[in-house]
């Protein structure tokens, strides 16, 4: 009969996409012949598994017909619907050694169940492993005669490959979790992947994609299967497939001969040619691709999407144990440097919570007590009462602007007494940037702080005895003067030269003689100079710079004749006069030359003298041999120009140019 010649049957009726198939489907080449000739038996069983939702079919007659519903057509996947009406043993003859007992069983009056069944199908055009529960029952026809049988069905397939999956992926974490050196978790993991997929090689490739490579460092082959430690082309199995790669997706690869997207010649060229089939899961971290893990096989073989699963879950949660591993082994490492650190360091060394509440451990080192248990009463037992608002105040800060404590402060010593400590601590912080302690070194300044102390009073009775020298010289120098009738004006600028000596003197006195800040030296050396009504007729710049203590008198004297000059004769004797004092600073390899200029506007027409004076000498020649560079004084007649040049030598490693000592 065939198709659309005939009226559907009331059995037939309904059934989905099979029972409209069955329908219209010529029946002239089944054994079991049109719809309108079959048994009553036979009818009800058809009407009944059209109708249900459950995977059913039947195969009736001696040849076994074979008809079935919706449900079962999903298991029967490409062999649907070539199967409908067909001998049961031609559609599934891959699979007859493992069923046909269990069917010669029902056909003889025998009903069968069998649970998780393994079989090797090939439904999808190749073999696969599948499970399947089922029962099969004898149905009888109008005479009480086996004539068929019945089946319900249900494929187990996915729910055992998830048990299998866990399992394995169970056991490799079991075998993974006790190796703590990542080249040996890679290698082990890749071992347990080739014996499980039966491969022929598998590794694990580091990922060069400026460079265009990858490596191979780790890897398992099967006994006799050549390796490929090295370095080799990315591209070596074709642009398309990397590219897949590079977006996150795994590659898989069933018949390199014949895969259209793959560089066959290239890759037998790079990877032998001896491979067929490949699967490689890349992995990244964040944006960049680091890695690759590789399965390959020596012979063409379909990936599965659950063997596909596998392998990406397996190759992510060994790479992510791999690099656990090489970050522990980097703290072990970085632990062991640092306690030999602390070994070799004379420093005492703590922990501090958090928050600082609480005082984890410390190790005094002789210099203070141990802490060896933790302690919220650090505070109590180290620091003296009046210093600890201070330092709970510089613990604040850090604490909140999560930076770095670091302070000088008095501390109690392990034998009662109080010394000085400098401390230092760092935040110590998690993955997830939440600061977990503080780590910290402390050390015994007490020495230090005592010398300080002394070598402070000692230069403040120099200083107290300088100073009184200078008025024993003004007071000595002011009666000779005064016995050998000299002018007043001499006896003033012999006073006004001893004051300007003392101002730098008491500039190089706040510094404790390590030297002068200029900007400082100038205001002291020109403050008796400022104008009536308290202005100042100097106009002053240039960067903040320290000078050593032997420039700082030189330059002070020369300020001074500079500044009793203009008072006579130039800018600072008329009525808006001015004087600009700036000064610049270069450096010269590893030496500062520092330029100052004087210049006066606003003064009287200035022409040079017909005589050289103190002050003029003073300046050109002796200030030149202390500067150790030049002098030079310009008489313009807009106003008076003095040049000065310094070469800073001598200073000591702590001197900065932006006018701070470091």
């Amino acid at each position: 009969m065939s198709s659309g010649d005939h009226l559907p049957e009331d059995f037939l009726s309904g059934g989905g996409v099979v029972g409209a198939l069955m329908r219209r489907h010529d029946w002239s080449a089944s054994p079991l012949g049109p719809p309108e000739s079959w048994p009553q038996s036979l009818r009800s069983v058809v009407g009944l598994l059209l109708n249900s939702k459950f995977p059913m079919f039947v195969a009736w007659g001696e040849a076994l017909g074979f008809l079935y519903n919706d449900a079962y057509a999903e298991i029967l996947a490409a062999k649907h619907p070539a199967a409908l009406g067909a001998r049961f043993h031609d559609i599934w003859s891959e699979i007859w050694a493992d069923i046909w007992p269990l069917i010669e069983a029902a056909m003889a009056g025998q009903a069968t169940y069998r649970q998780d069944l393994p079989l090797v199908m090939n439904r999808h055009g190749y073999d696969e492993q599948t499970w399947f529960t089922f029962s099969y029952s004898p149905v009888r026809d109008e005479t009480g005669k086996v004539a068929g049988m019945f089946c319900a069905v249900t494929e187990t397939t996915q729910r055992m490959l998830d048990a299998r999956r866990q399992a394995f992926l169970f056991e490799a974490d079991s075998v993974l979790r006790d190796l703590d050196d990542a080249g040996e978790i890679l290698r082990r993991s890749a071992e347990m992947l080739g014996r499980h997929f039966a491969a022929d090689r598998v590794h694990w490739a580091w990922i060069d994609e400026p460079g265009g490579l990858f490596r191979v460092e780790e890897e398992w082959t099967r006994p006799g299967a050549p390796g490929l430690r090295g370095e080799h082309q990315l591209d070596s199995f074709g642009a398309p497939l990397i590219d897949e790669m590079r977006r996150g997706r795994t590659m898989a690869v069933r018949d390199l001969a014949a895969d259209r997207l793959a560089a066959s010649d290239r890759a037998a060229e790079a990877f032998g040619p001896e491979l067929r089939a490949a699967l490689s899961v890349p992995l990244f971290r964040g944006e960049r691709w680091r890695a690759a893990l590789c399965v390959h096989v020596f012979e063409p073989r379909a990936w599965r999407p659950d063997e596909q699963l596998l392998i990406r879950e397996f190759a992510e949660r060994a790479w992510t144990r791999a690099e656990r591993a090489r970050a522990e082994a980097r703290v072990r490492a970085s632990e062991q440097r640092l306690r030999a650190l602390v070994n070799a360091t004379s420093d005492v060394v703590y922990r501090m919570s958090p928050d600082w509440r609480e005082l984890r451990r410390l190790d005094g080192r002789g210099f203070l007590a141990d802490t060896e248990s933790p302690s919220v009463a650090w505070m109590d037992d180290y620091v003296p009462d009046e210093d600890r608002a201070h330092i709970q105040a510089a613990v604040q800060a850090a604490v909140e602007n999560r930076s770095v404590f670091q302070l000088e402060h008095r501390v109690r010593r392990a034998d009662g007494t109080v010394g000085w400590t400098f401390s230092r601590a760092v935040p110590v912080f998690d993955a997830r940037g939440e600061i977990v302690e503080w780590f910290g070194a402390a050390t015994d300044i007490t020495h230090r702080k005592t010398t300080e102390e002394h070598l402070r009073l000692m230069v403040n009775e120099l200083n107290h005895r300088v100073k009184n020298s200078l008025a024993t010289v003004q007071g000595i120098a002011a009666q000779t003067l005064r016995r050998n009738e000299v002018s007043p004006e001499v006896r003033e600028a012999l006073t006004a030269r001893l004051l300007a000596l003392a101002a730098a003197h008491d500039v190089l006195t706040d510094e404790r003689w390590r030297g002068a800040e200029i900007g400082d030296l100038v205001n002291a050396v020109t403050a008796p100079y400022a104008a009536a009504d308290g202005g100042r007729p100097f106009l002053v710049s240039g960067p903040s710079l320290y000078v050593p203590p032997r420039i700082a008198i030189a330059l002070a004297l020369a300020l001074h004749e500079l500044a009793t000059n203009a008072g006579k004769y130039g800018a600072l004797s008329a009525p808006g006069g001015r004087v600009y004092i700036d000064w610049t600073v270069e450096i010269e390899e590893e030496l500062l030359r520092l330029r100052l200029v004087w210049r006066e506007e606003g003064g009287p027409p200035v022409a040079a003298p017909t005589r050289t004076g103190f002050g003029s000498r003073l300046i050109q020649r002796g200030l030149s041999a202390e500067l150790g560079g030049k002098a030079e004084l310009h008489f313009r007649p807009e106003g008076l120009v003095c040049e000065m040049e310094a070469l800073l030598t001598g200073l000591p490693d702590n001197w900065s140019v932006d006018g701070a000592l470091i």
